[in-house]
């Protein structure tokens, strides 16, 4: 069907090509032999938690993503591995935001995307057999997405939640690698039993080994850029304050200034995953104040500079604490002494 819509262009009522009807017909053909597939289910006695250990793998391909979870169960010298749960589906598309076009997801998102249902399946299978406290093992043969995992940061948003649902789920110390040759989810993402290596744990990967300097690379693609937001008016030119010419009052003018301060703000704390510092409600009077001295200081330096001879002579001005020029008055306090500024 997704080949049809995508390759072809179809709509609901044009007769398919005869490349597609034969495709469906070889598939809808081999359903017959569903029937000769036996998977046992039957736990209950078997598992015990002190030696039994929960493996899930998972894989993708350009087609489809799937995972499966598998039951390690250690009776006397005997080991038995034992299928409990799998899923598969088909690989999305991913709409272009501009184009609008519909085009392939690449691979190591749907990598992701298989580690996230295989996360899903554990807390079946644990809530299902109520075992929540086996031992368990994540397997992928995706060095990007195990970096993504393992590896703390600030990723893009379609990685950021699927990251963030894997970690509210299962340890970072939990996921391993597998290669490709070895995955038993690479079966079910392509269109094979259990793995046998897995009795023998001996035979397990060995991930230490593992290199993982050319998927990092690719795992940072993801990282969400660091956003540096400095917004000091001393350091803009003129240009900036041209849209003041459109507004009448001098309140409007900071009051605007004070949401742009705030947009970058927040901006800069969400992106940095700093949400509980985010700024909302009304303006507080701290953010009218500072909006009012950048647009003083700004106004002034345009004004007049370091070129203090503009200054009239008659005047007597200091620099206060904020860098602002201020000017002396004549007037004096009676009670004080002090003069007002």
């Amino acid at each position: 069907m997704q080949k049809a819509w995508k390759s072809y262009k179809l709509t609901w009522d044009q007769k398919l090509p005869p490349e597609i009807i034969e495709e469906f017909k070889n598939w809808f053909a081999s359903l017959e032999f569903l029937k000769l597939i036996q998977i046992p289910r039957y736990f209950e006695g078997l598992v015990d938690e002190s030696t039994t250990t929960l493996h899930m793998f998972s894989d993708a391909s350009g087609k489809a993503f799937a995972a499966c979870v598998f039951l390690r169960i250690e009776f006397g010298n005997k080991v038995q591995i034992k299928l409990v749960q799998a899923k598969s589906r088909v690989a999305p598309l991913k709409k272009d935001p501009i184009t609008k076009t519909k085009t392939e997801m690449s691979i190591p998102k749907l990598e992701l995307l298989a580690a996230v249902i295989g996360t899903r399946l554990v807390q079946s299978v644990k809530t299902s057999l109520n075992i929540h406290s086996i031992q368990t093992f994540y397997w992928t043969d995706s060095k990007v997405v195990l970096c993504w995992i393992k590896n703390s940061g600030t990723w893009k948003t379609f990685v950021h939640k699927r990251i963030k649902e894997i970690h509210s789920s299962s340890s970072k110390e939990d996921w391993y690698y597998v290669p490709s040759q070895m995955n038993v989810a690479d079966i079910a993402s392509r269109g094979c039993n259990g793995p046998i290596w897995l009795k023998n744990r001996a035979s397990w990967p060995d991930t230490k080994d593992s290199d993982f300097k050319d998927a990092l690379e690719l795992a940072t693609e993801e990282r969400k850029p660091t956003v540096t937001t400095n917004l000091s008016l001393n350091d803009s030119d003129s240009n900036f304050f041209e849209w003041t010419k459109r507004v009448s009052k001098f309140s409007s003018i900071v009051r605007t200034l004070a949401y742009v301060k705030r947009f970058l703000s927040n901006a800069k704390s969400a992106v940095n995953g700093q949400k509980d510092s985010l700024l909302k409600g009304n303006l507080s009077e701290k953010e009218l104040s500072k909006s009012e001295l950048e647009i003083l200081l700004f106004m002034q330096k345009e004004t007049f500079g370091k070129n203090r001879r503009l200054i009239p002579p008659n005047f007597v001005v200091y620099l206060d604490s904020d860098g602002l020029l201020r000017v002396e008055t004549k007037l004096l306090s009676t009670d004080t002494g002090d003069y007002f500024r």
